[in-house]
């Protein structure tokens, strides 16, 4: 099994609300295989669903992977539509 930080080695741009959701999918099961971790933020990934309000105009949420401790940033403007990232700090 790949270790998470192998599987985030690419740059990410959400250019979509769906792949926002493709992402957060991803994030969500690599958080409950116990791959990363979620650091405290204003959100969570599991608040963002198909089907349900953006939690916040702004999303910035931060990961860390198990082991190795390489941090990641889940960041998205989903008011004005700018799109977003998912990159390595």
């Amino acid at each position: 099994m790949k270790t998470a930080e192998e599987l985030l080695t690419h740059y990410f741009e959400i250019k979509s609300p769906t792949a926002l959701y493709q992402i957060a999918d991803s994030l969500k099961d690599f958080l409950q295989k116990g791959l990363i971790k979620e650091m405290p933020g204003t959100c969570s990934v599991f608040d963002i669903s198909i089907g349900q309000p953006f939690p916040d105009d702004i999303i910035n949420i931060e990961f860390e992977t198990i082991p190795g401790g390489a941090r990641y940033l889940l960041s998205c403007d989903t008011y004005h539509g700018a799109g977003g990232v998912l990159k390595r700090l």
